[in-house]
């Protein structure tokens, strides 16, 4: 991986107007045409619209998060998934939701 950064740099570095293109690869699948982060503000507005087609389609007797914990790690805080009280609150303080707030407002340690 060091050297494959290496070779990019280089290469960029010699032009006077360096531009990278994706290739798809096992973690980059380019789609023309999208040139903001999935995770950017610019789709914001359409948040609401998102999670509501979530909660139409995953039910949550689908959901099992002792299969998530400690393995997956969510774009939003970049640590792994935990159901503490303590990530809750970190999540809480990046994203400032109001439905974690909620959840932290009623949290009742077991």
């Amino acid at each position: 991986m060091d050297e494959l950064i290496k070779r990019h740099v280089a290469r960029n570095s010699s032009q006077s107007n360096p531009v990278t293109s994706l290739e798809r690869g096992k973690a980059t699948v380019p789609l023309t045409g999208i040139d903001v982060p999935f995770h950017s503000s610019f789709l914001r507005p359409n948040l609401a619209a998102f999670r509501e087609v979530l909660e139409q389609n995953i039910q949550p007797s689908w959901m099992d998060p002792d299969k998530l914990i400690g393995r997956y790690i969510p774009n939003v805080t970049a640590r792994p998934f935990d159901i503490t009280k303590e990530a809750f609150e970190y999540a809480w303080e990046v994203t400032k939701s109001d439905r974690l707030r909620k959840v932290l407002d009623s949290w009742q340690e077991v």
